[in-house]
């Protein structure tokens, strides 16, 4: 199911999830020694594909940013988390 058609209380708990899933990626990356390595590069290490931690932390962060830009979207389309209609 595409995140535009998930209803405001399944939004809500993927939101929840995958924030979950972030903050636990957070944790493997400070485990691993590189909690000091900013966004940017562990962007480009995901990119060059050599490195699992990485692209699989950028894929969560990614996924979160798109349910974090849906949500927004919808509140700003009709000021509540129900999915938009989009025109037939």
């Amino acid at each position: 199911m595409e995140i535009k058609d998930l209803t405001a209380k399944k939004l809500t708990a993927a939101i929840d999830a995958q924030d979950k899933i972030v903050r636990d990626f957070l944790d493997a990356m400070i485990h691993a020694g590189r909690g000091h390595e900013r966004m940017t590069e562990t962007r480009e290490l995901a990119a060059r594909g050599f490195d699992p931690l990485a692209s699989d932390f950028v894929a969560a962060m990614n996924r979160a940013a798109d349910l974090e830009t849906e949500r927004r979207a919808r509140l700003e389309y009709h000021g509540k988390l129900s999915p938009i209609r989009r025109a037939a």
